[in-house]
């Protein structure tokens, strides 16, 4: 069995490698969907390590497959995506591609990813099974994971057992924070339309008004988590767009809101949705209006398996060192598409701190001045790697 507190010295090794490999990315970063050149690089990275190598997969995903000796299969999953962001970090390896950036950390966890294949790529032998490496596009739209299962990742041959991580600001480098259970929330973004009847600002009495519509519903949906959600079960919604009129001397005809559902149960997703149905059609009735509520892009809240969490901590902690490991079962209310992964497989999921030691402040994700701590890479991938090799072991058991 390959020894766990070999890993973080063999990534140390690789150190320079690594955050060349992270700034390249984040210097070339493509939005979902569009993860072209992304994908070829990883793709041509895996193969130069000796991978059976699967591109394609589910659009632009690449799969990454380290034959071992005869065994469970288990997966690390790495997500690749940036976003519409224009960067203002400074930086030297800032974003050359106008209005993308790596704001999430998907170029950390991209070389994270590599890191862990090529640490153990030349310890093949020594694995007691295989480990699929799973570069996913399209988290940031929360539709790669899926597409991904469809077309057949957590087959040939079946995935037992699977890995993910994140970078977080929460945390100084190179911190591992695990969660036991219910971990991210399940997310639903849906768009709502009001319409009215258009006329002159000056005569509404002629006109249907959409926007005090509009408003009225925005109050109404609030009442939802405060008088319908139990006070003790975590809750959000949150309209985040509004697009309406057109003059001040105008009364238009629609308008448009765009907003998202936090909730850590399937049936109160459900109950949600429903009362929403309800307050938008209900209060545009009363109002002389119409309208409608459409829900997409919808993942189910992420659950970590307190087994496995607990075998990767341990064996994380053997790699990296105690200090190193910390446990926090706080409930984030952000999505993880990986979630997708860990409905069907047993699946653990860290958080690994990014942070300057010593920090107060640190810019968060998805912010114009996101930024890490590279000093993190080398033992994420050294955590990768050794939750992998435990995660083989434990299938066997």
């Amino acid at each position: 069995m390959i020894a766990l507190d070999s890993l973080l010295p063999a990534a140390r090794s690789l150190e320079d490698w690594l955050i060349g490999i992270r700034r390249h990315f984040h210097q070339h970063p493509e939005l979902s969907c569009q993860e072209r050149q992304t994908a070829a690089a990883i793709a041509g990275r895996l193969r130069e390590m000796g991978l059976e190598v699967q591109e394609g997969v589910g659009g632009t995903g690449v799969v990454g497959l380290l034959r071992g000796g005869p065994g469970p299969c288990v997966g690390v999953r790495v997500d690749i995506d940036a976003l519409p962001v224009t960067e203002a970090t400074g930086a030297a390896y800032a974003s050359l591609e106008p209005g993308v950036m790596h704001a999430c950390g998907h170029d950390a966890h991209i070389t994270c990813g590599l890191g862990a294949a090529r640490i153990l790529a030349p310890l093949a032998q020594e694995l007691r099974g295989s480990i699929k490496f799973i570069f996913q596009p399209s988290e940031e739209i929360v539709s790669g994971a899926m597409r991904m299962i469809e077309d057949g990742v957590l087959e040939h041959p079946p995935l037992e057992r699977c890995v993910g991580f994140h970078v977080s600001a929460l945390y100084p480098a190179p911190t591992l924070c695990f969660s036991h259970g219910p971990k991210m929330a399940g997310t639903n973004s849906f768009t709502i339309t009001v319409r009215g009847r258009s006329g002159h600002a000056g005569y509404p009495h002629l006109t249907v008004d959409p926007i005090p519509i509009a408003a009225q519903i925005v109050l109404a949906l609030q009442t939802i988590v405060s008088r319908q959600v139990q006070p003790t079960e975590p809750a959000v919604l949150t309209i985040g767009a509004i697009h309406g009129g057109a003059k001040c001397n105008i009364i238009g005809e629609e308008v448009v809101m765009e907003g998202t559902m936090r909730f850590f149960r399937g049936d109160l997703r459900d109950a949600m949705v429903a009362w929403a149905e309800r307050i938008v059609q209900g209060v545009a009735d009363s109002m002389g209006g119409s309208a409608e509520i459409a829900f997409d892009q919808s993942t189910p809240p992420l659950v970590c398996d307190d087994r496995l969490t607990d075998l990767t901590m341990e064996a994380c902690a053997v790699a990296l060192g105690e200090g190193v490991v910390v446990r926090s079962d706080e409930r984030f209310m952000g999505g993880e598409d990986f979630a997708f992964f860990a409905e069907r497989v047993p699946s653990a999921h860290f958080w690994l701190g990014i942070r300057d030691p010593g920090a107060d402040d640190w810019p968060p994700l998805h912010s114009d001045r996101f930024d890490i701590n590279e000093s993190a890479l080398a033992p994420g991938a050294a955590a990768l790697a050794a939750s992998a090799v435990a995660l083989i072991e434990e299938a066997r058991s």
